[in-house]
C-alpha cells in the first residue's frame, strides 16, 4: 500500500482530532500522540500482515480486534475498545482524504 504522507504527520493530525474524546481526554498531547501513532502503526501492520497491502478485502473485526490487543498491550490504561473505536472513525477519513481507502 503506498502512502503519500507522513506517518507522524498523520498521528499529530489524528491526535488533534481526538483530543476531546473521552477516552483519549486523559492524556497529555505527547502521550495521546504516541498513542495514536501506535494505533497507525498496529493497523498497517494487520494490513500487511493479512494481504490488504496487496489487494485482500480488510475484515473490520478482525483490524478491530487486533488494535485492541495492541493497544491494550502498549497503553494499558486506556479504555482500548472505545479508543480504538475513535481511531478508526477519524482514520478511516483521514485515509479517505489521502487516497488510500476505497470503499467497496
Amino acid at each position: 500500500m503506498l502512502f503519500t504522507f507522513d506517518l507522524t504527520d498523520a498521528a499529530q493530525a489524528l491526535s488533534k482530532k481526538l483530543a476531546k474524546h473521552p477516552a483519549f481526554a486523559s492524556l497529555a498531547s505527547g502521550e495521546r500522540e504516541q498513542a495514536v501513532l501506535a494505533l497507525v502503526q498496529l493497523d498497517l501492520r494487520f494490513m500487511e500482515d493479512t494481504g490488504v497491502d496487496r489487494g485482500e478485502p480488510y475484515d473490520e473485526d478482525a483490524g478491530f480486534d487486533f488494535l485492541v490487543k495492541g493497544l491494550k498491550r502498549t497503553f494499558p490504561a486506556l479504555d482500548a475498545e472505545a479508543a480504538a473505536d475513535a481511531f478508526t472513525d477519524v482514520w478511516d477519513a483521514y485515509l479517505e482524504e489521502h487516497g488510500a481507502l476505497e470503499w467497496e
